[in-house]
């Protein structure tokens, strides 16, 4: 089912996979950067499941890696805080592929993740479906990569063909600074 996370997460993992979908205990065993912050290899794969996000933006969430992207709000938080450039990036793809603006709005317990229609009307990222949610995560990843390593498992699932030649583009772009496979 997945022949790339074989290689890397041994048979036993992968077997668990087949029949529980990803989660976070199956990225445990990645190998990490050397200041040992951040997963160097990203898997991405059509068949993770997005549950819920949690709306913790505190920067812990930050740095992890999740098999059912429940620390996406941290991440785009992070995007949008610390890195004008990143952020600006991202701002910009999420218009290209998806023609939407995101951002993480105010809630309760932290933030949430939501499509901004104008300053004061917003429509929650999960309520738009797990396309937009799978290729959000991607998108986050590929914004923050450097010297990175992503096993991309059918980025053609759940994305119109317009957007996914808007996706390949920025993986091409992000080929000078990470491998893809």
């Amino acid at each position: 089912t997945y022949p790339w996370l074989r290689l890397i997460i041994g048979k036993e993992k992968l077997e668990r996979l087949g029949k529980n979908g990803m989660n976070v205990d199956d990225f445990n065993g990645l190998p990490k950067t050397k200041d040992g912050n951040e997963h160097l290899i990203i898997p991405f794969s059509s068949k993770r499941q997005v549950n819920n996000f949690s709306s913790d933006i505190n920067k812990p969430s930050v740095n992890g890696l999740t098999g059912d992207l429940n620390n996406l709000t941290a991440k785009v938080n992070e995007l949008y805080g610390n890195d004008y450039k990143r952020g600006e990036d991202f701002r910009k793809h999420c218009d290209e592929i998806f023609g939407i603006r995101i951002k993480v709005a105010p809630s309760r317990n932290g933030g949430e993740i939501v499509h901004s229609i104008n300053d004061d009307e917003h429509i929650e990222i999960k309520r738009l479906g797990d396309g937009i949610a799978h290729m959000l995560g991607f998108l986050v990843e590929l914004c923050q990569a450097n010297d990175k390593i992503f096993l991309i498992d059918q980025p053609e699932d759940a994305i119109h063909p317009k957007a996914l030649k808007k996706l390949l583009d920025i993986i091409a772009k992000k080929s000078s600074t990470n491998q893809f496979f």
